[in-house]
Formats: structure tokens, sequence, C-alpha cells
């Protein structure tokens, strides 16, 4: 169990970063993960942002700077152009790919340093990195090739950088989550309302100079993000999506009735993969803190100010997740997931009964642990890039192709659903051409099904159990894949 202990604030984080037993621990812990992780395919959306835009690029050796509109969702391409160049420097393949990413897990674990440094007095840090690192939604990120593990690391360090008044390191971070991604640039807008809130008694007097000190170090990511859209805007003629777009749908506006749904969507992504024990700790916390809150809410050194933070960033991220119709994946609101956690550590260390703070701190831990196991029948769809759960699927894929390869069944008669419809080579870089197509069960003789897929209705599952032959069926721990034949 980590101890409890109270840490001196004498050495720079520097030094610290340097000594941290716990530091570096965590980094070896990453470390293995990525081996064990580094031949896992493109998986999810990573085949998409990974797969697809980083062999673009690469195959074009960035004779062109903009995506085709066939594989264009309206992102700056900046990841894209990371992996590319990447394989570029040491090779195309999934190990490169995902070694490249552990820059930036390691760069996570120096920002929850310096986080901890500031903000906790009575906790031993290791609890700010597991409870934050074992959070289901970016502990499923941090095993992919995924450009999520680069927003939270700008996103740490900006908030780290605002906190110590370091504007240039605050502007790179910035930059950094505008580049990545329109929600990055929604994330910057969310730290620069964050500022308005708790800023005002000064920015009220609305004085010029006060308001540029204030936000100059945002303009670097407000100009990338204005001369992106405008350059996409002129080249493609849309910005965001366009109606013949892969994910149109995605973006249809919702009537009431639908933003209700999207609310109660909303509020199931907030309980999911063990955080509805967290939101007990925080309705716990709340009560014992509620004089200090009401009192002193946006000192720094208090849960009140991580709960304004946590307000902004959670309203900005959740517009387009009420708005439309189908952006609701888990890691859409990551950051605001991790500033939720961090709040409930912070309210942790300001419990003045030490005896409360253990079991508090191993419930939260235990949470989220657990939280990676959570596996829902398989006609409840579920966020599977979101938790570790999905690792067992690598393996049956792996079997699944190993037996129709031996059966001689060609890939292209398999029909299946996302995230397996398309070439190998967008997901492995094997350079095979072949793969599953898009399943009609009308018209294939094979299917191939998994509980990972989520876009098999219920009455096609029902279908294929009572009127289809399975002929093969590869399952662990609560993953599986079944391959079915059409009954004579």
């Amino acid at each position: 169990m980590i101890p409890i202990s109270r840490k001196k604030k004498n050495n720079s984080i520097f030094t610290i970063w340097l000594r941290s037993k716990t530091g570096w621990l965590t980094i070896l812990f990453l470390a293995v993960l990525t081996y064990l992780s580094q031949d896992h395919i493109f998986f999810w959306d990573t085949i998409q942002f990974a797969g697809k835009h980083g062999q673009w690029f690469y195959d074009q050796h960035f004779r062109e700077w903009l995506l085709p509109e066939s594989i264009d969702s309206g992102h700056p391409p900046v990841f894209g152009w990371y992996l590319a160049s990447i394989w570029m420097l040491f090779g195309k393949s999934l190990a490169v790919s995902h070694w490249a990413m552990f820059t930036f897990l390691a760069g996570m674990v120096w920002q929850l340093l310096r986080l901890g440094r500031a903000k906790f007095n009575n906790i031993h840090i290791g609890w700010l990195l597991l409870v934050v690192l074992l959070d289901p939604v970016l502990l499923g990120q941090n095993v992919l090739v995924s450009p999520d593990v680069v927003l939270i690391f700008f996103f740490l360090w900006g908030l780290n950088s605002l906190e110590a008044g370091q504007s240039p390191a605050f502007a790179l971070a910035c930059l950094g989550m505008a580049a990545i991604s329109t929600r990055g640039m929604m994330l910057v807008a969310g730290l620069g309302l964050y500022q308005l809130w708790t800023g005002w008694p000064e920015l009220k007097s609305f004085r010029l100079g006060v308001w540029w000190t204030k936000y100059r170090p945002y303009l670097p990511a407000a100009l990338f993000s204005l001369a992106f859209i405008w350059i996409h805007y002129q080249q493609t003629g849309w910005i965001g999506y366009h109606a013949d777009s892969p994910w149109a749908s995605n973006f249809e506006r919702v009537d009431l009735r639908g933003f209700i749904r999207n609310l109660g969507i909303l509020g199931w992504r907030w309980l999911d993969y063990g955080r509805i024990f967290l939101w007990g700790i925080a309705a716990f916390l709340v009560f014992k803190h509620r004089r200090a809150i009401v009192e002193t809410g946006c000192n720094p050194s208090l849960p009140g100010q991580m709960m304004v933070l946590l307000f902004c960033i959670t309203g900005m991220l959740s517009i387009s997740f009420l708005m439309y119709r189908g952006l609701h994946a888990h890691r859409y609101l990551l950051p605001a997931f991790l500033i939720f956690n961090i709040t409930c550590l912070i309210g942790i260390d300001r419990l003045n009964n030490r005896k409360l703070r253990q079991p508090l701190l191993v419930i939260a831990l235990l949470a989220m642990i657990t939280g990676n196991l959570w596996i829902y029948p398989e006609r409840i769809a579920q966020g599977w890039d979101a938790t570790l759960a999905h690792w067992p699927y690598y393996e049956l894929r792996d079997q699944m192709l190993d037996h129709l390869a031996e059966q001689r069944i060609p890939l292209g008669e398999v029909g299946t659903a996302f995230p397996d419809i398309g070439p190998l080579n967008d997901r492995d870089l094997s350079g095979r051409m072949d793969g599953f197509k898009a399943k009609s069960l009308d018209m294939d003789r094979y299917i191939l099904y998994s509980n990972i897929m989520n876009d098999f209705t219920d009455v096609e599952i029902a279908e294929l159990q009572e009127e289809w032959t399975a002929i093969a069926q590869f399952r662990r721990m609560g993953v599986f894949l079944t391959l079915y034949e059409r009954s004579e």
C-alpha cells in the first residue's frame, strides 16, 4: 500500500524529477506496457488517425500537406505528420508507432509529478500517478497509437504552466493542443474561460494591458487554428464535415428529444468504468469541504479552484457531445475525467482526519483498476477503446485470421463491422490490401461477429444466433470473435 506522507517543497521540480523513484517506476511501468502492446494493430479510431493518415503522408513523402477528402475528418493533420516523420526516421512498423507515443507517456508522468508537487500536502504522489494513469479511459488510450495521448500531455503541461505563471510554456502547450485536433482547440477555449472566471476581479476593469497580459499566450494557438480552418476551407470548401463525409451521420443536429437522449448518454459516460465510485467519494468530500468551497472557491490551494476548472472544461467539451447525434466517445471527455479524478484526490488530501484518507484513496484506486474489467452484455454497446478490457481482441483476431487462412476462406468474402472493415494494411502496416467487407446478412455467406463491434443490431445478432451456423469461435476474458456461415 502506498504510504501517506508530507513532502518537503524546497527543491526544484527538475531535481524532484531526477530523484523521484515513484516517477521512474511509473515510467518503467509504461515502458513495459508499451513493450507488451508494441505488436498490437491500430484499433478503433486510431485506424483512421494513425493507420490511414500516417500512411498517406508517408507514401506521399509530404508532397501534400492536407488529407484527401475520403479520410479527412476535419482535424489538423499534425498527428499524421508526426507518425510519418517517425516512420521515415526509424522505419514503418507497429512497434515504432507504439514507441512514438512513449515520449508523451513519459511527459505525462513528468507533468503529474509537477502537479502533485504543487497541489498535494498530505498524500504520497504515487496515489496521483496511479489513480490518473490507471483511469480506464486514459489507460485504454495509452496502449493505442492515439492522438489523445499527445493531447493529454499538452493539456497537463498547460495546466502546470498556467499555475506556475510560465507564459511561454503555456503558449506552447496551447499550440500543441490546438494542433492535435479541433477538440484540442475547444480545450484551449475551456482554459480561456477558466481564466476569465478566476481572473474576473482583475479583468472586469477592461484595461487593455491586463487583458493582453492574461490572454497573450493564447495567440499562437488562435492564429494556428484560424490559419488551419481558413486553408482547409480554401482547399475543401467545408469546415468540420461535409454531406458526403463517412462521418456525416455523426454530425447530424439533434432535436429536443435527441438532446435529452444525449444528456442521458453524457451522464452514463460520467458513471462508466468505475467512475460511479469516484462520484460517491466526491459527494462525501463536498459535504466535508462545503464551508471551505463556499468561502474560498477560487483559492489555488483548495479544491474549489479545480471545481471551477472542471466546470469550464466539461462545459466546453459537452457542447458537441450534446448537440450532435454521434459524438459520444468516452475519450472526447477525457480531459474532464482527469480533472475530476485530480479534484477528488485534492479533496482527500485536504481532509483533516488522517484515518479517512487511506480508505478513500484505496476506494478510488480500486474503482479505476476494476473499471478496466467492465464488460457489458453483448447487446449493449460500449467504448472499447476506453478500457483495457479490449486487450484480448488482438490475439483473438490473429487466431481468427489464421483459421480463415487454414480454411482458405478469402477475407473479401467475410462480412463484418467496424473496426474490422477494410484493408489489413490500414491496421497492421503489412502491405496487405485484402480485408473484410461491410456486412450484409442478406448477401454474405460468412459473417464475422464480435462483442467489440457496436454496429450489429439486436435483430442481426438474434438472426446470426438463431439462423446461422457458428463454425469457429475464439474467446478470452469476456471478449469473443465468432465466424458464422449461412445455414443451407
